[in-house]
């Protein structure tokens, strides 16, 4: 964990606010796998994964990912490649290949309108539901450069309408059956 550590501290250094990001998602992403009943050895690769979902933006220019509003195209592009990037790090960091997957994954959808494969329903790895929901929880939630704070009650409700759309229906009925228990996680 001390390379975990390391890597978000250089994560923090070069784009303000991604350490306590990555802190938040991993205790929501562990507390729906604990509740969807995941084993330990699972629970600990969930962790770590969500910890480590956003390592590749290390990669990234650091005025793309501090851009407000709306991105353009071809930041996004930029942007989209940090999953790809992270997978690398983590397996040449020797993470292995589940951590590695769930975070080159996190960004899949449900409905397969996510990147960086266009995966669909049973073929997203199920870790890398858990980090994506409960990354797009923390976003809604406490905000990022690109998109304003809507508070834990909005993004609890928009995570509830993406139910079977993008997202797995029994990842958000674990979500949702643990997020009031986890309030507030402010790490900022």
């Amino acid at each position: 964990m001390n390379l975990a550590r390391d890597l978000l501290l250089r994560l923090e250094a070069h784009s303000r606010g991604e350490r306590a990001h990555a802190h938040r998602v991993a205790v929501y992403a562990v507390a729906t796998g604990e509740r969807y009943g995941f084993s330990d050895d699972e629970l600990v690769v969930l962790h770590r994964a969500a910890l480590l979902h956003d390592v590749g933006k290390l990669a990234v220019e650091e005025s793309i990912l501090t851009m407000r509003g709306p991105v353009d195209p071809e930041s996004l592009a930029v942007m989209r490649e940090h999953t790809e990037l992270a997978r690398d790090v983590l397996f040449e960091a020797g993470f292995g290949g589940e951590v590695a997957e769930a975070v080159r994954n996190h960004h899949e959808r449900w409905d397969g309108s996510g990147y960086p494969q266009g995966l669909r329903g049973a073929s997203l790895p199920f870790l890398a539901q858990c980090v994506g929901l409960a990354e797009a929880f923390d976003v809604h939630a406490f905000g990022a450069p690109w998109l304003s704070a809507h508070g834990e009650a909005a993004a609890t409700r928009l995570i509830a309408s993406y139910r079977g759309h993008k997202f797995a229906p029994e990842v958000v009925d674990a979500f949702l059956a643990v997020q009031p228990i986890l309030q507030p996680v402010l790490t900022r």
